[in-house]
């Protein structure tokens, strides 16, 4: 799953989704996932995380409304152009 490295804290009193959404925003804006690709999958950050397949959902949710990511049905969750670094 790309080269970001996702840790939640279950003992922490922000919640999953939000910490979740916080280190997925920070390997956006490092360039950790490659923009014509899809973000990691809900049942990939799922199962690598332990976590409830509403937790995912919940963050791109969370960043789809801050305009960081964009959903195209069918195919995912990918970044939003508007995120892109022009080369």
């Amino acid at each position: 799953m790309s080269g970001l490295s996702l840790k939640l804290d279950s003992v922490s009193s922000k919640p999953l989704y939000q910490q979740l959404a916080v280190q997925l925003k920070k390997g956006i804006k490092q360039g950790k996932f490659e923009p014509h690709l899809p973000l990691p999958s809900i049942v990939e950050l799922s199962r690598s995380l332990s976590i409830s397949k509403a937790t995912p959902m919940r963050a791109y949710t969370h960043l789809a409304k801050e305009g960081l990511v964009k959903w195209e049905k069918g195919k995912g969750f990918f970044i939003h152009l508007s995120m892109v670094p022009s080369r």
